[in-house]
């Protein structure tokens, strides 16, 4: 992806409410790829990307416009909203231990 990411007003209000993160951590993650892709919103250019959150021992999905790197919102990682994109929980629990290992660096 390139260029830094920047936030919406409401993509960092997300970040106040939802993480014990900054958007300044956030951002680090998304700019350097410690994230894994989930996909497009369809018809759209806006990339749904997993992290994970150290401080708060959980997985986000930052909703991004991929041409611009704008960050658009913040969304606790929920199986639900992801179903079709898995075959089954072994598939999302590699997902998930991906996003961690790439937030821990290892």
């Amino acid at each position: 992806m390139g260029a830094e990411t920047i936030f919406t007003f409401h993509a960092m209000d997300r970040v106040a409410d939802r993480l014990n993160m900054t958007p300044e951590a956030v951002r680090e993650i998304l700019d350097q790829d410690k994230v894994i892709m989930l996909g497009y919103e369809p018809g759209t250019r806006k990339v749904h990307r997993l992290f994970y959150s150290i401080p708060d021992q959980a997985h986000f999905v930052a909703v991004q416009e991929e041409r611009t790197r704008e960050v658009i919102t913040i969304l606790p990682f929920e199986f639900g909203a992801y179903r079709t994109s898995f075959y089954d929980m072994r598939g999302l629990r590699i997902v998930k231990e991906r996003a961690k290992e790439k937030a821990m660096g290892t």
